[in-house]
């Protein structure tokens, strides 16, 4: 299953939540998680994943280090194709 991962990170952290992304991907969990794409808005503070996993608790824990920059919500996403 797709899970689309969204973060809004703060001002302050632009930085460190990018070169985070940057060393990491979306995140250092060792768990059922596999990042497909990633994204950075070019004028808003926002990145977003798209990931897969079976497991929507696996996901929330590959997400809780991006918590430390901001917001992160998650939602289980289908391909338009397949509605």
């Amino acid at each position: 299953m797709l899970h689309m991962i969204e973060l809004h990170y703060t001002q302050d952290q632009r930085e460190q939540a990018l070169n985070y992304f940057q060393k990491h991907g979306m995140t250092n969990y060792e768990g059922d998680v596999f990042v497909q794409e990633l994204w950075v808005a070019t004028e808003d503070r926002i990145a977003y994943a798209v990931v897969e996993s079976n497991d929507p608790k696996e996901v929330e824990k590959a997400c809780s280090p991006l918590t430390q920059f901001g917001n992160v919500t998650s939602r289980a996403i289908i391909s338009a194709d397949q509605l």
